[in-house]
């Protein structure tokens, strides 16, 4: 039998070379609390083409719009299409992180394959994510309730009516700031549980995420919202196995037949999806050894409870379903801790890191030169035994440096703002202290009064960032 042809790209897209178009007018930001599933997007886009003649081209970030393609194109009439879906937290200390990503990439280099579109650096990739959610920070809600919805879709470009391998595809990534993914917020869901429709088969692609899987169980959906049940519960074989929900992974937590505390979830035999919140949640609670509910886990709802199951027309209840001390609490709180860095003891989180441009840079030249004008007068405004003369290079120089190291670990105009008053009025008011004790006290020459304070500004950044590059540590 002839061996199968690998199916690679020429080269891998690099984030090195991604170019950015900023658009003209940012749209206005909507209201953090009243956020619907996906129905704003941020303004701009990441776009990366690849062709079987030259391989991945160079990635672009661009504001965001309308995509063009051609009306025989294999994406629309054969679903050569997969996806992907995850988050950016803002944690409380100000920064954006992902949760565990490189998992996401894995799952769509796994998809990709399956489709027959080509293969793509993880990693890269996802630094041109990140460069897209740098660009579009300010998107990032300042909410622990939500996030930052990141969605990369792979399309086959294929412009013919034929049914084969793609020789153009395209990989773009859109971004749209989320709240809870049902409409009834964090409340239990109901499932509605049917053999006659039937999501994956073994030798399928249940276990990849692609957009047919999704359009395919729509009808079922609105079936099971007619019967009064919020998703679907999909089974699969003449005896009726669990398999998954429409948007979840599902878990047991139970008391077996031989009386042991149990967290049950279906296994990965080919028909479920293998979800990231899925394989954090019993990663989790092999350390907890606590049963007795009903919940699913996604990257769109998290955790969410099942308060019932209508299953050949009877409801089946679970009672512990809302109590504050569910293992479905305990879940939740956990990771949206440790999406939120509320927690440091995990490394699910990958840390993304602000490296302001250069014109990013530029735009706080203004505030620095006239920080610094400020810094010089300031002593005038001091009683006369402080207003001693500075001297003017090392103060110039000492503010200059901490000033714009600020730009480079905070990331909000308004903590630069705040950072550089701060700074420069403690400058002055410590460089005249100093000159004045300098002078008066130890008899200190005032030429050496300046050069001495600039020692300590350097010995102590030199001990806080050591700290703060901690915060910097990456981990998939």
């Amino acid at each position: 039998m002839k061996k199968k042809e690998k199916y690679s790209s020429t080269k891998n897209p690099r984030s090195a070379d991604t170019v950015v178009q900023l658009c003209e007018s940012r749209k206005p930001k909507p209201e953090w609390e009243n956020l619907s599933f996906g129905t704003v997007f941020t303004d701009h886009m990441l776009l990366i083409e690849w062709s079987s003649e030259g391989g991945w081209g160079k990635p672009r970030i661009q504001p965001f719009g309308n995509l063009s393609l051609h009306p025989a194109c294999s994406a629309l009439h054969y679903a050569v299409q997969l996806f992907e879906g995850m988050k950016a937290y803002r944690g409380q200390d100000g920064r954006i992180r992902l949760f565990r990503p490189m998992l996401n990439m894995q799952r769509m280099l796994k998809s990709a394959h399956r489709a027959c579109l080509p293969s793509f650096d993880g990693a890269e990739l996802l630094d041109c994510i990140r460069k897209l959610v740098n660009v579009d920070q300010d998107w990032v809600p300042h909410s622990d309730s939500a996030s930052l919805y990141i969605r990369p879709t792979f399309l086959g470009t294929e412009s013919s009516l034929g049914v084969k391998k793609a020789s153009r595809a395209l990989l773009f990534v859109i971004l749209s700031p989320v709240g809870s993914y049902f409409s009834t917020g964090n409340k239990s869901v109901s499932l509605w549980a049917d053999s006659k429709y039937i999501r994956a088969w073994k030798g399928g692609t249940g276990d990849c995420k692609m957009g047919g899987n999704y359009g395919a169980s729509i009808y079922a959906q609105y079936e099971a919202q007619d019967f009064g049940c919020q998703q679907v519960l999909w089974l699969y074989g003449d005896d009726h196995q669990i398999t998954e929900v429409g948007t979840m992974n599902l878990f047991l937590y139970w008391i077996n037949e031989d009386g042991e505390e149990e967290l049950a979830t279906p296994p990965l035999d080919g028909i479920i999806l293998p979800g990231i919140t899925r394989q954090s949640i019993l990663e989790l609670t092999s350390k907890w050894r606590r049963v007795k509910e009903l919940f699913g886990s996604g990257t769109a709802c998290v955790v969410s409870r099942v308060c019932g199951v209508l299953y050949q027309g009877q409801k089946l209840q679970m009672p512990t379903a809302e109590q504050d001390n569910s293992l479905v609490s305990r879940l939740l709180k956990e990771l949206t801790d440790i999406q939120v860095r509320k927690r440091h003891t995990h490394t699910h989180t990958h840390t993304h890191m602000h490296h302001p441009s250069f014109s990013y840079f530029l735009c706080y030249v203004p505030l620095l030169f006239s920080s610094l004008l400020f810094s010089f007068h300031f002593p005038s405004f001091l009683p006369s035994f402080l207003s001693s003369s500075i001297s003017s290079f090392p103060l110039l120089i000492s503010t200059f440096l901490i000033l714009t190291l600020s730009l480079y670990f905070f990331s909000s105009s308004l903590q630069c703002v705040c950072v550089s008053v701060c700074v420069c009025v403690c400058v002055s008011v410590c460089d005249a202290c100093l000159g004045f004790i300098g002078s008066q006290i130890l008899s200190f020459p005032l030429r050496c009064r300046s050069s001495c304070f600039l020692s300590l500004l350097l010995q102590s950044y030199s001990s806080f960032s050591s700290v703060d590059w901690m915060w910097f540590r990456r981990s998939s």
